[in-house]
């Protein structure tokens, strides 16, 4: 729990079963005195959350699912609540966990998680720190990356051309081995193919 107080939230795996099917239990931020940027109490810490990757029955989590959940458990120590609302449901924060995640909604934030975790964010976010070095899988094209396609799951089904963050090949470069010259995000000069560009029209530069 002392090293903890050095960092904004905790995350520990096991691989022990849970009851009654659960996968993972966090600590809420409000109005209980737990979650992101907790500080510890009587030497206890608030600010973790825990995720198995065993299922009630002693099965392996898929990966998938192993990865919403710890989501879904940073959500709640952010502030979110389950979404129950028939608005909001069927996002990140359901209750249940979903077999085939086809649907963005199942890794996404609803509208409700979200107008519950800024406020906290705004109140308890105290311990964060500003990015400092770039980081593959946050969609966000940063220095050294050749694309950056956020998810797994996102760069697998809508965005081939780029390698996602646990590829074998390079993570956030353009995908090769499959064919793909180039990105998109690069610029003109790349198709909407991932090819390079044949048609480009002429540009005049004024000085």
């Amino acid at each position: 729990y002392k090293e903890l107080s050095k960092y904004c939230l905790g995350i520990q795996f096991t691989a022990q079963s849970f009851e009654n099917k659960i996968l993972g239990a966090s600590f809420m931020p409000d109005p209980f005195p737990g979650g992101v940027c907790a500080k510890p109490i009587i030497n206890n810490a608030f600010n973790i959350l825990i995720v198995t990757s065993m299922t009630t029955r002693g099965h392996r989590v898929p990966q998938i699912i192993l990865d919403t959940t710890v989501a879904h458990e940073i959500g709640h120590s952010f502030g979110s609540y389950h979404d129950i609302t028939p608005n909001c449901f069927g996002y990140i924060m359901s209750p249940q966990t979903f077999n085939d995640h086809k649907s963005k909604k199942h890794i996404t934030f609803s509208s409700c998680s979200k107008d519950q975790i800024l406020p906290i964010l705004v109140k308890k976010g105290s311990c964060f720190e500003p990015i400092t070095s770039p980081f593959c899988g946050n969609g966000i094209l940063e220095e050294g990356e050749e694309c950056d396609c956020g998810v797994t799951l996102d760069c697998l089904q809508k965005d081939p051309c780029c390698n996602p963050r646990r590829a074998r090949g390079l993570p956030c470069k353009v995908n090769k081995k499959q064919g793909f010259q180039c990105h998109p995000s690069q610029g003109r000069c790349c198709s909407k193919a991932c090819t390079y560009a044949k048609d480009i029209p002429n540009v005049v530069i004024i000085i």
